[in-house]
């Protein structure tokens, strides 16, 4: 019998540093993409202020351990960079960690 250990998956621990503080980023579960799915297709009736709870909802839901107080003090381009970084592929992250590193020592 083959067994397949979805726990040994490599992960990308990711951080943000957010007004002094910084956070892990959880990973994305499906359900929490489902809802991003949901919430980007109900976009185009939903109220600006209901768009921005979802997207503060979001935001919440990736960096959990920091106050919600903290992430309503974001301005609109932070709170999009962060939803953006949160759902990039771990191999794009990491390809662009590497490409980082690398220029840091060709300087």
């Amino acid at each position: 019998m083959e067994l397949f250990n979805l726990d040994e998956l490599a992960k990308v621990k990711r951080t943000v540093v957010l007004f002094g503080n910084t956070y892990d980023v959880a990973e994305r579960t499906v359900g929490q993409m489902v809802n991003a799915l949901r919430v980007a297709k109900k976009a185009e009736v939903a109220s600006p202020d209901e768009i921005l709870e979802e997207m503060l909802d979001t935001a919440h839901n990736i960096i959990p351990d920091c106050p919600m107080d903290n992430i309503k003090r974001l301005n609109m381009r932070q709170l999009t960079a962060l939803i953006q970084y949160a759902s990039k592929p771990d191999e794009q992250v990491i390809a662009e960690k590497e490409a980082e590193e690398e220029q840091g020592k060709s300087e």
